[in-house]
């Protein structure tokens, strides 16, 4: 009985130690999608990367300096059945990490000088999609559903928005922010909006975000998704025009 129970022990040894080869192998030629995209990083290739949908003929071209950390993505690319090929310089979305400086500069992030920053920002770039009029009613009647479902509307002064608190049961989950000035909206007369999400309390007097985020239609016809900080909340103009200019500065015509 002893000899089988050791013949056994060894051939579940050698299936493990089959499948831990096998993994490893796996991994080592799992292909790298930021090569695949042509994405460089020697700090001091800038990279190109133009984007598509397969909605339109919009290709917007982007050219990001060495020091920006891009990541490039290709919907579809690691699908099991059916993967969509990467290209080099093309991609559905590029996301890259920025810092806003106290002066209203957009930059890589960097180690170090925390006091020149003002806060930091995850932007994403996509082909824009919302040419159609369909698009931009969805935005309009998302806007009108919670204007009239929400139960409590402030008008921050100080910030320059009206506020709307968005519920789930008894907490707050999100709020949403609309400028005050009507006339500010963005490319493409698309309503201009933040949201902040939340986890406070119905009856709390400020606030308690946890990140907010926004979008925007640029000229070039790059739908602009970022991030904010709270702390950025109060700047949300100037952030949005520091992110429209960067934006300016990467396309390539």
């Amino acid at each position: 009985m002893s000899i089988a129970y050791r013949h056994t022990d060894y051939r579940l040894l050698a299936l493990v130690m089959l499948t831990v080869l096998l993994c490893a192998c796996d991994r080592s030629e799992r292909p790298n999608p930021d090569a695949l995209h042509g994405v460089v990083r020697d700090g001091k290739t800038f990279n190109e990367i133009t984007l598509f949908n397969d909605s339109n003929n919009n290709r917007p071209k982007l050219r990001f300096a060495p020091e920006m950390g891009i990541m490039p993505y290709t919907a579809g690319w690691n699908d099991r059945k059916n993967p969509v090929p990467i290209r080099r310089g093309w991609a559905t979305q590029v996301e890259v990490g920025i810092e806003i400086t106290k002066d209203f500069q957009v930059r890589a992030i960097r180690t170090g000088e925390p006091s020149q920053v003002l806060g930091s920002s995850l932007l994403s770039f996509i082909a824009s999609h919302t040419e159609s009029p369909v698009s931009r009613q969805n935005e309009t009647e998302h806007i009108a559903k919670f204007i009239a479902e929400s139960p409590i509307a402030n008008t921050r002064h100080e910030l320059g928005l009206y506020e709307y608190m968005i519920t789930n049961g008894r907490h707050v989950s999100s709020y949403e922010y609309l400028p005050i000035d009507e006339n500010f909206i963005s490319y493409r007369s698309l309503p201009f909006r933040i949201s902040c999400g939340s986890g406070g309390d119905p009856t709390e007097k400020i606030p308690t975000l946890s990140g907010c985020h926004t979008n925007f239609e640029h000229a070039s016809g790059t739908a602009v998704t970022y991030s904010m900080t709270p702390s950025l909340l109060p700047h949300w103009r100037e952030v949005y025009m520091a992110i429209d200019q960067f934006t300016s500065s990467l396309i390539q015509q």
